[in-house]
């Protein structure tokens, strides 16, 4: 029975490097989203399947790495006081992708969507896909580290006045805040940096949604900029 439940290597033929040499290429720009002026010594992350690498922004913006292999790559820009943007970019042989990264500020008051966060229906349980979601906040707030934070949860209840504060629609506004919260304290984020509150269906992107983007966008947890 051991011998049967197992792993196999077979041999498919000699190894040609010419073969697998992709020289693929990713290179961009950083700017600012509202002067379009560039954002020099920007932290560009890439994180591919087995690996990571950091390259940061010349004087002008600009930003390459090379790649020997086909493979998706999730690209994120970071600069210092400003919200960071995540793109994914997937690798062909001899082919060369551009990026461009327009970087809002992130302002005292400021508001950031937390895309590709995932909860399982009706829970404040958080779904494996939002690992690297969470991965992209948390190296926000350690590049950031000046800068202290609100994680806000909102639920999705159009054409209907605001829940009251001990419904369990509100509770689990505020109980997906929490474990945001909780993620980015437990990988050291102190405190006194991140809150949580949750605020219902109070504060509404599309209060009379009727698409599933627009009820998305008001079903979501944001990051806003305290001080």
């Amino acid at each position: 029975r051991a011998r049967n439940r197992r792993v196999s290597i077979h041999v498919l033929g000699h190894f040609d490097p010419e073969k697998y040499n992709v020289d693929a290429v990713i290179k961009g720009q950083v700017l600012d989203a509202r002067t379009n002026s560039p954002l020099a010594n920007s932290q560009v992350l890439m994180l591919y399947l087995g690996g990571l690498d950091t390259v940061y922004t010349d004087a002008e913006g600009y930003f390459e790495k090379d790649f020997n292999y086909m493979t998706n790559v999730e690209v994120r820009a970071y600069a210092k006081n400003y919200f960071f943007v995540s793109k994914l970019a997937t690798l062909k042989s001899r082919e060369t992708q551009e990026l461009t990264f327009r970087l809002e500020p992130a302002i005292i008051g400021g508001k950031m969507f937390l895309s590709d966060l995932y909860f399982r229906p009706g829970a404040a349980f958080l779904l494996p896909a939002s690992e690297r979601a969470l991965e992209g906040i948390l190296s926000f707030m350690q590049y950031n580290d000046h800068l202290r934070f609100e994680i806000g949860g909102h639920i999705n209840r159009p054409n209907e006045e605001a829940v009251p504060i001990a419904s369990s629609s509100f509770k689990l506004s505020e109980a997906r805040a929490k474990a945001v919260f909780l993620y980015l304290h437990n990988n050291g984020i102190g405190k006194e940096r991140i809150n949580y509150k949750g605020y219902g269906n109070s504060e509404m992107l599309y209060p009379k949604a009727i698409s599933e983007i627009q009820q998305q966008m008001n079903r979501r947890v944001e990051l806003k900029i305290l001080e």
